[in-house]
């Protein structure tokens, strides 16, 4: 069964070379405007308990899907219907008051989720614990750091308990403590079978967690299939993307460094075991060794 469905759906804004140009096409009624597509037309189905990642260049019309899929956005042309109740993470802090506690907007974040005062403050112990803040719940949001932020919305939004969960580079932000329960607590929500749309520049968690990935550029799905087939094309273009420095701008001592070294072979074991071909990620603790065989001229 699907949840999530788009029929046609784009979004496009109106970009003014100068601001007054805005008020002249007002008074004369003649276009003075261009058209930005940030998602051309687009038709899709996510099914319910798939893990649906999405990749791509910054601008690429990633955060404007996940905020149509939301709500948080209107299309300019189709329709966007989702069943179920869903949580989103899209901008940092976003649906904070930041002149309130922490405490306080946990209480609003679940009042606007439509949850009742009893039912967040049986979980709101949890809730402290798991963001580790419990010596800043009474300070004004507005004095913590984007990674004291990231971690109390996104604890708010899994104490919501959502059938749908839309994250947007969450991860990103965060000690690594918090990044790792954080993680496992996304690999929870997948297992209870519940829907994900994750947004990450991370390869590795990408594949860890998704079942499925969407490769978008200049606001269109370039790939859409399973997670090694799509992260290989899209690292593939990412290469091709990447162009080495130009010979004036290298430097003789940097023209030097490349000299020291040659890298011959890379091997990555699980605890304490053979080779392997491809990590992959688990929830819990994994010791990595890594050999690296190089040849030096000097």
């Amino acid at each position: 069964m699907s949840v999530i469905t788009l029929d046609n759906v784009s979004k496009s804004y109106r970009t003014y070379a100068r601001p007054w140009d805005r008020l002249k096409e007002a008074i004369t009624q003649r276009p003075r405007h261009q058209e930005h597509h940030a998602l051309k037309p687009l038709s899709l189905e996510v099914g319910e308990g798939r893990v649906v990642g999405l990749v791509g260049a910054n601008g690429a019309g990633k955060s404007t899907l996940l905020k149509l899929i939301a709500g948080t956005l209107q299309p300019t042309t189709g329709t966007v219907t989702v069943k179920g109740q869903v949580a989103a993470l899209l901008e940092l802090g976003a649906g904070f008051h930041p002149e309130m506690s922490g405490r306080e907007n946990v209480y609003l974040g679940a009042a606007v989720a439509g949850l009742s005062r009893e039912h967040i403050e049986s979980r709101y112990e949890d809730i402290v614990s798991f963001t580790g803040l419990a010596d800043a719940m009474e300070r004004p949001v507005k004095t913590y750091s984007s990674g004291m932020s990231a971690r109390l919305a996104f604890a708010v939004a899994m104490a919501v308990e959502p059938e749908i969960l839309i994250l947007d580079e969450t991860l990103s932000v965060g000690d690594g403590a918090f990044a790792r329960r954080s993680f496992e607590r996304i690999i929870d929500f997948k297992n209870a079978g519940k829907t994900l749309l994750f947004c990450s520049h991370s390869m590795y968690q990408v594949e860890a967690i998704c079942d499925r990935v969407l490769w978008i550029d200049q606001g269109q799905v370039m790939l859409d299939d399973e997670p090694p087939v799509v992260i290989s094309a899209y690292s593939e273009f990412l290469s091709k993307q990447a162009k080495p420095p130009s010979p004036e701008n290298q430097t003789a001592d940097w023209k030097q460094e490349q000299k020291l070294a040659r890298l011959l072979n890379v091997q990555v074991a699980a605890d304490g075991g053979p080779a392997l071909k491809r990590v992959t990620a688990k929830s819990g603790e994994t010791d990595l060794t890594i050999r690296v065989r190089f040849q030096s001229s000097q």
